[in-house]
């Protein structure tokens, strides 16, 4: 039986990528669609280490990169095809210089894992390298039935998985006719990379990873509960558990921390600092760095850096 669920939906039009992301929906399926976008080439910075609750294929379509797991590096080069499993701390980047241009996919339901075994991919073996154009054509017909059904969950379920399935069918007859090949890895760790060795539990450590890259933007506490699909008061105690501090305070304190290495080492007003660390209100943020360290910004740079 169709269960009906309300869905919510992220989603991006621009001139350099498009995606779309649907939230808490129906799951209890042999396959469903959670996300699919593109990406066009460009220098970016804003992926960061992260973690999700279900497989993302990515399919590179040009360019060079790297793909990070906690034991090992895969370079990326058009054409390959690259996994992240459920709850598995990954990253990738362009190489030097270099630009990418993908396509992703990512999926939930009972026969997910099925379908990724049969593809060849393992735990130890997280990207695979195909040949046949019609895998890209497939990918952005899915996203643009994504795009055409995002209201109409039915017809998404039906339609946008017979496009899946299609898909995977293409790669299994390259596998099955040895069109596939296997890139290997090279063993290196980057557990201190990717965030593990902070803090035991995983969870917590992309977290903390997330607010030291990315405190200057507009992080949004309580969607990251949403965004790694996780309950926010048991996320809220498992933060607090493993740091000491509630998530509000870690980020609050980071920002704090980088405005005063900003007020030591530059000139800037304290408005633009303000700003520079991710605070949109320069008085609340005077107000804060004072209730925080017991003097105003300007007070901190006069007794620390004799800056005017």
């Amino acid at each position: 039986m169709f269960n009906v669920i309300n869905t919510k939906i992220d989603l991006c039009k621009s001139s350099m990528e498009r995606y779309i992301h649907f939230y808490n929906v129906n799951r209890d399926v042999e396959l469903t669609l959670i996300q699919t976008g593109y990406q066009k080439p460009y220098p970016y910075s804003s992926i960061v280490p992260s973690i999700r609750d279900h497989f993302l294929l990515h399919f590179i379509c040009s360019g060079q990169g790297y793909y990070y797991l906690q034991n090992s590096t895969y370079s990326l080069n058009q054409n390959d095809c690259f996994l992240i499993y459920p709850h598995e701390i990954t990253f990738y980047k362009p190489a030097g210089g270099k630009q990418l241009e993908y396509y992703w996919l990512g999926f939930s339901g009972s026969r997910a894992a099925d379908f990724i075994s049969a593809l060849g991919f393992t735990h130890s073996q997280h990207v695979i390298n195909y040949n046949d154009p019609e895998i890209s054509v497939l990918l952005s017909n899915i996203l643009d039935a994504a795009f055409q059904y995002q209201d109409d969950a039915l017809s998404r379920e039906l339609y946008i998985n017979s496009l899946i399935q299609k898909l995977f069918f293409i790669m299994l007859g390259q596998k099955k006719l040895n069109r596939i090949s296997f890139p290997p890895s090279t063993p290196k760790d980057n557990t201190d990379f990717l965030g593990q060795g902070q803090y035991k539990n995983k969870i917590v450590s992309i977290i903390t990873l997330l607010i030291q890259t990315s405190y200057h933007q507009d992080i949004r506490i309580e969607s990251i509960a949403d965004n790694m699909h996780l309950n926010r008061s048991y996320l809220s105690a498992l933060f607090k558990q493993e740091t000491g501090k509630s998530m509000k305070q870690y980020l609050q304190n980071y920002r704090i921390t980088q405005a005063e290495n900003l007020l030591t080492s530059t000139s800037l007003p304290v408005y633009e600092i303000s700003y520079a660390v991710g605070f949109q209100d320069p008085m609340y943020f005077s107000r804060l760095f004072k209730s925080t360290l017991g003097i105003t910004p300007s007070q901190y740079r006069n007794k620390y850096a004799g800056h005017p």
